[in-house]
């Protein structure tokens, strides 16, 4: 209970880390997805486990459509799943099949599995869908219907080395323009990685960078109206900012690193998720309006940024390559898990 702090029902029934959950519009359904390639529903007033919706991997975004009627599940294998909320049937995958390249070095680099989809979440009319991959630069924008793609959003013009880390996005509740955090790996960007950025999705062109923070930004947040924006920060603050100028508003001192922010439907509360495990739940206008309410985050977050690398040795290489034995290397990622790629060729 977010007034009283008293634990309502505790919800039970999976075997991972959470990674992500969310609500569904009326308050009756809560969605997580965990560690276990599993996304699991639960009835909020009985506390009973409903469905299980399976990916193969890691399942670290989830969201409910604005009708409530859809489930949006995006799991470490890249791919997105539309499910029926109510059946649990599998509707539709989203995923982009793109070319990859093969070159061969004798030291060897990493392999990456498909990248992992961080990022996943409706329109507020919940036409469209907008899903985000780890490391990469691109926001891809969906017909929530067809499941096909609309448009690809290419955020950054990048060089060696240099990705867009999304980690938590929102669109506008108008769906014409959205808000990512940012880390880059490059020091041409140093200056401005501890940042967000509004973009608009019609032309994938940046229209404010939201620059105030002096450490990694975490989460991000719209508020219901659409006029304000929040961000948590590893800094310990969540700041508010107008979306129409990129002007900060106010600054909200927590006292560890803020991972989740999020507001109220109505908009006018703002609550904050913090590394010290304590929930904290403020007014629009800056003032806190209860004392901290202790949650059971664990180290789910440190699990959530750790990505695995796959390395071809020359053993598992061997019937590939030459008798030289020199080690296979990717330059663009890989799908391991799906059918449609068990093979490939080498040009």
């Amino acid at each position: 209970n977010v007034v009283t702090g008293k634990r309502i029902r505790e919800l039970k029934g999976f075997t991972g880390n959470l990674y992500a959950g969310a609500f569904s519009p009326n308050g009756e359904t809560v969605i997580a997805g965990s560690s276990d390639g599993i996304a699991y529903l639960w009835d909020t007033k009985i506390g009973e486990l409903v469905f299980q919706l399976e990916h193969i991997d890691p399942v670290y975004a989830v969201a409910f459509s604005p009708d409530g009627a859809t489930v949006l599940t995006a799991s470490i294998n890249g791919r997105a799943r539309l499910w029926d909320a109510k059946s649990g049937t599998a509707l539709m995958v989203l995923y982009e099949y793109r070319d990859f390249v093969l070159r061969g070095t004798p030291e060897g680099v990493p392999v990456q599995p498909t990248r992992p989809c961080m990022l996943a979440g409706f329109s507020a009319d919940g036409t469209l869908i907008f899903t985000s991959r780890y490391q990469e630069s691109i926001v891809y924008i969906w017909d929530a219907h067809s499941g096909k793609l609309v448009r690809r959003l290419d955020l950054v013009d990048f060089g060696h080395d240099v990705y867009l880390k999304s980690y938590s996005g929102a669109l506008s509740p108008q769906g014409n323009v959205l808000l990512t955090n940012m880390a880059f790996d490059s020091p041409k960007y140093a200056e401005e990685k501890h940042g967000a950025i509004i973009w608009d999705v019609t032309t994938g062109k940046q229209l404010h960078l939201l620059k105030a923070h002096t450490s990694p930004v975490l989460s991000v947040a719209y508020s219901p109206d659409g006029t304000t924006v929040l961000t948590g920060s590893e800094d310990t603050t969540a700041c508010l900012w107008d979306s129409l100028t990129g002007n900060q508003l106010k600054v909200l001192d927590s006292s560890a690193d803020v991972i989740l922010v999020a507001f109220s439907k109505d908009g006018n509360s703002i609550f904050t998720l913090s590394s010290d495990n304590k929930m904290r739940i403020w007014k629009r206008s800056g003032a806190k309006v209860t004392s901290d309410v202790a949650t059971r985050w664990s180290s789910a977050w440190n699990c959530f940024k750790e990505f695995y690398y796959l390395l071809l040795s020359e053993e598992n290489s061997e019937e590939l390559l030459s008798p030289k034995k020199a080690i296979l290397s990717f330059t663009e990622a890989i799908n391991l898990d799906d059918d449609s790629q068990k093979e490939c060729s080498i040009q």
